[in-house]
């Protein structure tokens, strides 16, 4: 490639390569309770803040960045579209802190994209020491990760471990990895100076994916090579029927790699994956309940970063397992559910905009190694969307600036293997308020980053000391924690709602009240709320709300085997022995010794005096009810009625 003088200083293209491959996806944070989310969005945000700021400088000083086409481009009408989409969601939004918390995170994502295209229009050069950064990050950490596997040496230390150096988070270990590789082969096959540490460097990557069984980064290594492979055929125009006999390499290097990510991937897949096919099934029934979701809410979804608070109920009622889904493990339906329409064909059209950039460069292009960087960004985006559509990386930062990284050098590959003439005479105001206006964004996403992180560090303190049962100290932990942009656990659980538990356990019945029902207000849907609720009111004699509350949870789980000795015990206290024996009759049905702590034997026994002769008449109505309700859920749920909480007893 031709060397060009950048128009943008230096620092700014190592401040950049810097941030997506090395700082962001290596910020140390196991302290937080969600790994790592909130102090790679503080990096990130501060750092774009910065990059932009740059940027505003240098376009104020009339020196054109060559960029314009790009925020004319489809690419980024697209991933406007999906900004606008999160933005106009937050009508629907139950949670406005974690809304906006995830708005800013789509608009930083854009943004990246477009930083990269501003500061790298310019230097074709810089694909290689992009290279070099992006294989030297996913080496260091698949090493670590190689090293931590099954109890193996600790580098760091168990309190100091980057949380993509262990395999106990699989899944992002592995999704980050696959990210780093395509650069890692276009490095292989076009860097000639550094081929062995590039060798090196994706060997050691896919041996630390393979013993981490996540499947969709074995999806990715198999069907994604091979899904590039027949794509870049089709592209050459070159190759005709006749022609095709045996298509051969041009590096043998190149060829072990595919060969061994074909091999590896799909041996390791087909030797693990049986043993995890219960947990196909469970997101099978999230993905259902997501798609529901989405047709409810076609226009502007629930809410950007509102899923969890949509669908706690819906989850527990499937009774798949205690597991705590707070993600779809799908991010088309996700999207589709939070955004809509408007943000789903934004996210879907950036990326097959990308692709078909791509495309054009391996079909119509003629420099060699722009069409090799075509064809690693081809598998790159293969590769994202087959891990997209099991997984969720549009959740972690590192795997979304890498996904910015690759759009960008979609776009940029197409630019400089089919440039255009520079329009002159365009006014430098517009491109210097856009960057201004991008610096912005960015420094309040670093605010609200950093009480985000204050508030998870805070929230932390409070479960340490919960697990000790110092409630007293985590009360004020809880109180430190909430803030304007942070209100409520990762799991979608209110910070009143942790709260709530601690006044509970100091007998402060009152206090606990208060605090369910603000954790109520928060989020409407959550069921183990209103569970705690009732045992409050029960706790202090006040046993109609508490049946109140306690028949709420039974119509969201029917059978809930916490909620049915609750209500026997208060309609027992106001006198109704018919109903306590209906429904402690009903926990005994379902009720095991093994696991439940107990069966309420002297209640059962004093009931079953009180209700005499008339208990089977009582226990055979109690079915048909119960079938009756069956069959109005299931007719409801057919004609699409909304789950929305009552809230009786309040």
């Amino acid at each position: 490639m031709a060397r060009q003088t950048s128009s943008l200083p230096k620092p700014l293209f190592h401040l950049l390569v810097a941030m997506t491959a090395v700082v962001v996806p290596l910020v140390v944070s196991t302290a937080m309770l969600d790994p790592g989310v909130h102090p790679k969005f503080l990096a990130w945000a501060v750092l774009q803040a910065l990059l932009w700021l740059a940027i505003a400088i240098v376009s104020a000083r009339g020196r054109d960045t060559g960029a314009a086409g790009f925020f004319r481009s489809p690419l980024f009408l697209f991933a406007a579209l999906y900004v606008i989409g999160a933005l106009l969601s937050g009508l629907a939004a139950f949670n406005r802190q974690d809304w906006l918390y995830a708005t800013l995170r789509t608009a930083l994502f854009v943004l990246h994209t477009g930083a990269f295209v501003v500061i790298m229009i310019r230097m074709k050069e810089g694909v290689k020491p992009l290279a070099y950064a992006v294989a030297g990050a996913g080496l260091l950490v698949a090493i670590i990760g190689l090293l931590q596997w099954r109890g193996g040496i600790l580098l760091l230390g168990a309190d100091l471990v980057p949380p993509y150096g262990t395999m106990v988070n699989e899944n992002l270990f592995a999704t980050f990895l696959f990210l780093s590789l395509p650069l890692t082969l276009y490095g292989l096959v076009r860097l000639r100076a550094g081929r062995l540490f590039f060798a090196f460097a994706a060997l050691v990557m896919i041996a630390a994916v393979i013993p981490t069984t996540t499947r969709t980064a074995w999806t990715a290594l198999t069907l994604g090579t091979a899904l590039t492979g027949v794509i870049a055929v089709i592209a050459d125009r070159r190759l005709g029927a006749q022609r095709v006999r045996w298509i051969r390499m041009r590096k043998k290097h190149a060829a072990l790699i595919v060969l061994a990510l074909v091999l590896a991937g799909s041996a390791g897949f087909f030797f693990v994956v049986s043993d995890r096919l219960d947990d196909i099934e469970e997101r099978t029934v999230i993905w259902r309940t997501t798609v529901d979701l989405a047709k409810k809410h076609p226009l502007i979804g629930v809410g950007t970063g509102n899923w969890v608070q949509h669908t706690n109920i819906e989850n527990l009622r499937t009774r798949t397992t205690f597991s705590n889904w707070i993600r779809p493990h799908n991010d088309v339906l996700w999207v589709s559910s939070e955004t809509g329409v408007l943000g789903l064909v934004g996210y879907l059209g950036m990326l097959l905009a990308a692709l078909w950039l791509a495309w054009r460069v391996l079909r119509d292009g003629r420099d060699p190694a722009r069409k090799t960087l075509a064809l690693a960004v081809l598998y790159a985006l293969v590769g994202y969307i087959l891990i997209a559509n099991g997984s969720f990386p549009r959740e972690r930062i590192e795997s979304t600036g890498y996904l910015a990284m690759y759009l960008a050098l979609a776009f940029l590959t197409y630019r400089w293997e089919f440039p255009r003439e520079r329009e002159a005479g365009r006014s430098r105001a517009p491109r210097a308020a856009f960057a201004v206006f991008a610096a912005l964004v960015a420094a309040f996403a670093a605010v609200v980053g950093y009480y985000r992180t204050a508030g998870e560090v805070h929230l932390q303190n409070a479960h340490s000391m919960m697990v000790h049962k110092q409630w007293a100290p985590a009360v004020s932990e809880i109180d430190e924690a909430q803030n304007p942009f942070y209100t409520s656990h990762p799991n979608g659980l209110p910070l009143e709602y942790m709260r709530g538990n601690a006044y509970y356990e100091l007998n402060e019945y009152r206090a606990a009240i208060d605090d369910f029902n603000a954790a109520a207000k928060r989020n409407p849907k959550q069921i183990m709320t209103t569970w705690w609720l009732a045992r409050s009111h029960l706790k202090i004699g006040e046993d109609k709300k508490a049946i109140a509350e306690f028949e709420q949870c039974l119509q969201w789980w029917p059978n809930n085997i916490f909620t049915l000795p609750g209500l026997a015990i208060a309609y027992f206290r106001e006198g109704n022995y018919h109903e306590a024996f209906r429904y402690l009759a009903r926990y005994r049905k379902i009720y095991d010794p093994e696991v439940h702590r107990e069966g309420y034997d002297d209640l059962w026994r004093t009931l079953q005096q009180k209700v005499g002769t008339r208990a089977d008449s009582i226990i055979a109505k109690d079915e048909e009810i119960r079938r009756g309700r069956r069959r109005r859920a299931h007719t409801d749920s057919a004609a699409g009625v909304s789950g929305n909480r009552t809230q009786p007893g309040r």
